[in-house]
């Protein structure tokens, strides 16, 4: 059987998979961060319905090592399956792969500096592909996006996320 914190994510990969690659939706930039987001919520079912779960045991759950690697795991693959969906995107691949290589070493070395070095920012370029790569001050705005995601990886993997065994470790 299953272990019920894996199946959440599994559910979460297959429905990732029949809407993007199955039925190549949705294709606005919008509805699709929207739907990364309801998709990533799929993984907050066990924090919330399993033996462990409820409200209040949800920050327990959540911050457990095999909780956050499966999460992680999801994540890259979810983002993976966007290639379907933009195959002439170079920087948007980047940022998949960039992401991918982070969650890999995450998973291999069980520290968490990877997913901070190689930073989330695939929901952050859609949107600001969508929202800004025309204006006059884009450059500008794609580097603080950039160094402000950053920030919030550090707080949310050492800060946020403190408990024994998932932020002991520092960035090298």
């Amino acid at each position: 059987m299953i272990p019920a914190v894996y199946v959440e994510h599994i559910i979460r990969v297959v429905v990732t998979f029949v809407l993007f690659v199955v039925l190549k939706w949705p294709t606005n930039p919008y509805a699709l961060v929207l739907a990364i987001m309801l998709l990533d919520g799929i993984g907050s079912l066990y924090a919330l319905f399993g033996k462990d779960g409820g409200w209040e045991n949800k920050e327990r759950v959540t911050k457990t090592e095999a909780y956050q690697q499966t999460d992680k795991i999801s994540d890259a693959l979810t983002y993976l399956m966007l290639f379907s969906l933009f195959p002439n995107d170079p920087v948007l691949h980047f940022f998949v792969v960039y992401r991918a290589i982070g969650v890999f070493l995450y998973a291999w070395t069980k520290k968490r500096w990877p997913v901070i070095v190689f930073f989330d920012f695939v929901k952050e370029y859609i949107l600001y592909k969508q929202l800004f790569s025309h204006s006059e001050h884009a450059n500008a705005i794609f580097g603080v996006s950039i160094v402000l995601k950053i920030l919030f990886e550090i707080y949310f993997h050492t800060i946020h996320n403190k408990h024994e065994g998932l932020t002991d470790d520092a960035p090298p």
